[in-house]
């Protein structure tokens, strides 16, 4: 019998903190099956990096996913390895001041209960941003889009991620408020584009408040990861309705989640 099980689906790892913003996605699969789920993310950033495995829970326990102790992760770039070690359940790290190198394809291999999982990203350059701004919403009253300024390289296809901090608190935190986008239609522009609407009231930014913004260059295969996850978590129906479909992942051997390079670009502004 078929059972709806929950699991935490990558969004993103936070770089800081080694946390990732999760959401719990419901999928068709067999409750007295797990699947080991994957998060991962490395960038050319330094600072912690890695990857949190975890098992798949059954829907109807309502309970946290467990984290995954007993196993051996490694992250080679074709010449060097590097194994990642356990910091806490679930959680592995790799060595203190790793940083990813642009145009690198990395490959990630996990061993666990006698399986191999294994996935592969390209690491991208991402373009710079230039700067940040504040734009006056033509309807809304009291209300402003933040938006990034940046030269849109016209040699490339190229998709894009947003992370933003307001006081160095993550106010992107779950799938339906990250930013993502691609460049079709304005591919080698110079572009200014709203990435976030602030709201109006007390969590208005006020004067002395920060706000930051990185930038991530996400693959095409992670931008229709992103947009099957918003698809999943806006499927409604009655009690009748059949179950979601799985959003497809890049790890092999039946793994879920995603495992992604990003080159980063970051840009502060203190409001006045």
């Amino acid at each position: 019998m078929k059972r709806i099980v929950k699991y935490i689906a990558l969004v993103l790892i936070a770089l800081a903190s080694f946390v990732s913003c999760s959401e719990k996605i419901e999928l068709d699969l067999n409750s007295s099956n797990t699947r080991l789920v994957v998060e991962g993310l490395i960038t050319d950033q330094a600072g912690p990096q890695g990857v949190i495995l975890t098992q798949s829970s059954s829907y109807f326990f309502n309970e946290p996913a467990p984290g995954v102790t007993d196993a051996l992760v490694t992250l080679t770039d074709g010449g060097q390895e590097w194994q990642l070690t356990q910091e806490s359940a679930g959680h592995y790290l790799l060595p203190q001041g790793f940083a990813g190198i642009p145009g690198t394809t990395y490959q990630l291999s996990i061993q666990h209960q006698n399986t191999q999982y294994e996935a592969s990203a390209h690491l991208r350059e991402v373009p710079m941003i230039d700067s940040l701004s504040r734009l006056p919403h033509p309807i809304l009253p009291d209300r402003d889009f933040l938006v990034i300024h940046f030269q849109e390289p016209p040699q490339t296809r190229d998709f894009y991620m947003y992370h933003i901090f307001f006081n160095d608190s993550l106010v992107t935190d779950s799938i339906n408020k990250v930013p993502f986008g691609d460049d079709d239609g304005v591919n080698g522009r110079y572009l200014s584009i709203p990435v976030y609407l602030f709201r109006a009231g007390e969590e208005a930014p006020q004067p002395g408040d920060r706000i930051r913004v990185q930038k991530f260059s996400i693959s095409e295969e992670y931008f229709q990861f992103m947009i099957a996850l918003r698809r999943n978590q806006g499927t409604v129906g009655g009690p009748f309705t059949g179950p979601p479909a799985n959003v497809p992942g890049n790890i092999n051997n039946g793994a879920l989640g995603f495992f992604l390079a990003s080159a980063v670009s970051e840009v502060e502004m203190v409001i006045e």
